[in-house]
């Protein structure tokens, strides 16, 4: 399920749900930031959980979300979401060792688009989305 809230025939919030009866999980969400004092992102939850409830809907898991993004913590818990640590482990089969790695989420990648202009970070997006996707 897709869930878009609009002001003036122009998007400002959207989120994805997936639905396996009377479970579902939240799989992304975005919001246009130069409307966020609309928190469109808040009716989209709450009209998706709407819906989803009208559906039999009994369980509505919110998903993964990296222990630095401290945003998208506060808005997942401000709906009452259950938060838990989840361990995440790999093996490198060549040495026959446990491996760590820092948590990528937050890098170096979303400071620089961050700062960068939104034409030339849509321009990039489009551009290294077909490779990666």
């Amino acid at each position: 399920m897709v869930v878009i809230a609009s002001c003036q025939n122009r998007p400002v919030a959207a989120s994805v749900y997936f639905q396996l009866g009377a479970r579902a999980i939240y799989k992304f969400g975005a919001s246009d930031e130069s409307f966020q004092q609309l928190r469109g992102a808040n009716l989209v939850m709450w009209e998706a959980i709407k819906r989803l409830a009208r559906d039999g809907v009994k369980t509505l898991n919110l998903g993964r979300t990296s222990i630095d993004n401290e945003g998208l913590r506060r808005f997942k818990l401000n709906w009452c979401a259950q938060e838990y640590k989840i361990e995440y482990v790999k093996y490198d089969l060549c040495r026959d060792i446990f491996v760590t790695e820092a948590d990528a989420a937050m890098g170096w990648h979303n400071r620089m688009f961050r700062a960068l202009p939104i034409g030339i970070s849509r321009m990039i997006g489009a551009t290294l989305y077909r490779h990666m996707a």
